[in-house]
Order: C-alpha cells, then structure tokens, then sequence
C-alpha cells in the first residue's frame, strides 16, 4: 500500500509518514502542490493525506487533480484552520477534514485502512 502526503510542515509529514510506515505502509511526501501533482502522476497511490493551506498554493488543487485523475482514491484534507467555506467544499467532494492537531487513530480511519 501507498499513501502520498502531501505537507508543507516537514514535522508534520515526518509524524504521519512515521506513523503510517510503522504499520507497514509506504508513504511519499510532498511539500508543495507541484510536487504532489508530479508525484502523483509518476506512481500509483492507494490513499493520499492532502493539507489544504500548502505554503505556495491550494490543496484544493491536489484534491481536485487527484479525483479527476482517480475517482475512487480515498483522499484525507487536513488543515490548522476551519474555515466554514473550506469545510463546505469538502464535503461536497467527500473528503473528510481533520483540523490539526488531530489523532492519528482518526487519520487511520478516514484513510480506511484495516488495522
């Protein structure tokens, strides 16, 4: 299994690719929504943790090109802010929102993996 995260504050990234690789899970970062394009488009991933507030651009755009490239790919947007219209987006595209800091016991959930 694969899972591509895709954010911006490395300890953030190193904690949830830690956490995802002690269960025996790949994970690939990115830290810019460039990057999680490109990396995205260069491998095939089972789920993808997205930050929706990327330092240089939106994670919208992640999501968006994630869902038209895969339709079916479980997606996890996270975020330090709740922002209502952001929130909205969302669950209009049915990706679930964890607002940081969150849990990883929730994250292994909304990512459906089995434990």
């Amino acid at each position: 299994m694969l899972i591509l995260i895709a954010e911006d504050n490395p300890m953030i990234a190193a904690a949830i690719k830690l956490y995802l690789e002690d269960s025996e899970i790949h994970a690939m970062v990115a830290s810019t929504a460039k990057e999680a394009i490109d990396l995205f488009t260069a491998w095939h991933y089972d789920g993808a943790v997205v930050d929706v507030n990327l330092f240089t651009s939106s994670g919208m755009d992640v999501i968006d090109f994630m869902r038209e490239k895969c339709e079916k790919i479980h997606i996890v947007a996270t975020t330090g802010y709740r922002v209502p219209a952001v929130i909205i987006e969302l669950e209009k595209k049915e990706v679930p929102l964890l607002v940081k800091p969150f849990e990883m016991k929730d994250l292994w959930r909304e990512l459906r993996l089995e434990h």
